[in-house]
């Protein structure tokens, strides 16, 4: 799948990729392209891989942005061929629009309905669950960091 040079550019930016999710370490950094069909990344020169990852917007059957990260710019997008992109971005919001508003051109031109729901764009609203977790999360880090200080200190005096 290789998409077509002569094509506008809607939204570009830095980014981090990865096409295996199994793979905790398979992440490449890189910039991703969205244009009015394709959604492109290309690996930047510190990469052993040199080729582009393109995805038609027509096959993609899923974007998530539902992650439990303490602070989220990783969407992930599945394909109607099953196949899982993962891609973390700045202003992850913005690159979900710009990628809905770009389906829905494309589905105009074709004379479809866009129907959003054939397409899944999640991002949830944080519940208070959440956010009783991150606090847990902030104070045990806290607490680790003061433990060991102290012990650093007991340990030098």
């Amino acid at each position: 799948m290789k998409s077509n040079d002569n094509e506008i550019v809607v939204k570009e930016s830095r980014c981090n990729h990865r096409s295996n999710h199994l793979d905790p370490f398979d992440w490449a950094g890189g910039r991703v392209l969205l244009t009015k069909k394709w959604l492109i990344f290309r690996f930047n020169s510190l990469n052993f891989r040199n080729q582009e990852h393109s995805m038609p917007l027509e096959d993609i059957a899923s974007i998530q942005a539902k992650h439990s990260d303490f602070i989220s710019n990783k969407f992930t997008i599945l394909l109607r061929n099953g196949s899982i992109a993962e891609f973390r971005v700045p202003k992850r919001k913005d690159w979900l629009k710009a990628i809905e508003q770009a389906m829905k051109e494309m589905k105009k031109q074709h004379g479809e309905d866009w129907n959003s729901s054939t397409t899944d764009f999640l991002i949830p609203k944080k519940s208070i669950n959440w956010y009783i977790k991150v606090a847990i999360q902030v104070i045990f880090l806290a607490l680790c960091v003061s433990i060991l200080s102290f012990i650093l200190q007991m340990l030098l005096f």
